[in-house]
């Protein structure tokens, strides 16, 4: 019996016919042709990010242009859910979360920088969220924040779709839907006066600020030189885990500055280590597969040695060189256990997936044994 690999739920998404506007002949577009056109595209062309992606940049002559159709539409199609903000879901993936902006057209700040991000991977555009605190005023806001970074014509660019949708009245907590691209494409020197990010790499800063620089409003005085380009191509081509583990890094060469980023910390920790959880099960469970060939392979040994008894030279060392492949394969899935770390999920399972090697060796070596007598 083998252990589970603990796995998020794939949302498969159903795709329909796509709607083209009208002009599919590549141009430039203004910011008031860009918007007229995202309030033409009907529902239909938005049950999924394929299908909306494809609606919102078909025809637009650059990565800017496809951006600022999905930030214009982001922004204006969804409704920042109060609500939501006091009461904390649990969701299954990213995935869902992107989904259920799409569907409820609602949500807070996870669901805009979310559905923004899938829209402009889906339209080819360099995308990363981007997850941190803000500091609109003079205090820092206690609750967490999230948006987008983009690379746009080599260079890499701010958005923040739920500051560009509304604002909430501070006196009445009431949420206005007051649309503005002043939060489109932000330089990172711009947007670090007001966005903090938990990973100092994404502030897409040559010096990255520390949290002290960040309430203070100052420039690094000791920061090392960080060369941000190269390193946010690197790591879009990372694995999740990898990724994992190079942010929890450079938070922690950062400095864990206050609860949010505790918080933070302690999600990402507890991803990577399902990452790595799930590795052992994988590697385990590869090493039983072995194991069973293994084990197949020797009681294929057993039939043929029970039916060919001769004490021929020629017999005996066909045998011998069975049982020492066989050795040797059973060696090979001892290497893969005595790599593995025991989890308590793996416990119970690798002591008796390692007894039963053990078993099959001393068996192996018995055999062995009995072989090079009859050869004396």
């Amino acid at each position: 019996m083998t252990n589970t690999v603990f796995k998020l739920p794939i949302i498969l998404i159903s795709i329909i016919s796509l709607w083209h506007p009208a002009n599919a002949q590549k141009q430039a577009y203004s910011k008031s042709d860009i918007d007229f056109r995202v309030q033409q595209i009907p529902d239909a062309a938005t049950y999924s990010v394929a299908m909306l992606s494809t609606a919102l940049t078909n025809g637009l002559a650059n990565d800017e242009a496809k951006a600022y159709a999905i930030y214009s539409w982001v922004a204006r199609n969804l409704t920042y859910d109060r609500l939501a903000v006091e009461n904390v879901t649990t969701y299954a993936s990213l995935e869902e979360v992107t989904n259920e902006a799409l569907t409820k057209r609602m949500g807070v700040c996870m669901h805009y920088a979310q559905l923004f991000g899938s829209l402009a991977s889906e339209a080819q555009i360099p995308s990363l969220v981007v997850t941190g605190y803000v500091k609109p005023e003079a205090e820092i806001y206690k609750i967490p924040h999230a948006w987008n970074a983009l690379k746009i014509e080599g260079d890499w660019y701010f958005f923040d779709p739920t500051w560009g949708s509304g604002y909430v009245d501070g006196n009445t907590g009431v949420y206005h839907n007051v649309y503005s691209d002043k939060y489109f494409k932000v330089a990172p020197s711009i947007m670090i006066k007001t966005h903090m990010p938990f990973d100092p790499m994404m502030q897409m800063l040559n010096y990255p600020r520390s949290h002290s620089d960040f309430v203070s409003q100052s420039s690094p005085a000791d920061s090392a030189a960080f060369d941000y380009l190269s390193e946010a191509e690197r790591y879009l081509m990372l694995p999740e885990e990898q990724q994992l583990y190079e942010t929890l890094a450079r938070m922690e060469n950062q400095g864990i500055a206050n609860e949010m980023m505790q918080a933070h910390y302690a999600s990402l920790r507890h991803q990577y280590n399902v990452h790595l959880a799930n590795q052992q099960v994988l590697l385990h469970n590869s090493a039983v597969y072995k194991l069973n060939d293994v084990i197949d392979d020797y009681n294929k040994y057993v039939a043929f040695s029970n039916s060919h008894r001769s004490n021929s030279a020629d017999e005996l060392s066909r045998k011998d060189a069975w049982l020492r492949r066989i050795e040797q394969n059973a060696l090979a899935v001892k290497a893969i256990f005595d790599t593995l770390t025991v989890t308590t999920d793996l416990q119970q399972n690798l002591y008796a997936n390692r007894k039963s090697l053990q078993a099959l060796l001393r068996t192996v070596a018995d055999e062995q044994r009995r072989l090079k007598e009859k050869s004396r």
